[in-house]
């Protein structure tokens, strides 16, 4: 029985990791996707600033 309590716990304690590792894979994910959307939209002005300077 007391084997067994310490198997639940360790059980509990490995989830919880986990969960909180998904967490952190998710929060880095976002963060990649919103470095690239900033990255697109300097590029994108950056472009039509050119755009428009040539065609003066």
């Amino acid at each position: 029985m007391f084997q067994f309590k310490i198997y639940l716990h360790f059980k509990r304690l490995l989830t919880s990791y986990h969960q909180s590792l998904k967490v952190e894979q998710q929060e880095s994910e976002i963060f990649q996707i919103r470095q690239c959307i900033l990255l697109m939209k300097i590029t994108s002005t950056y472009s039509i600033n050119r755009i428009l300077k040539n065609n003066k």
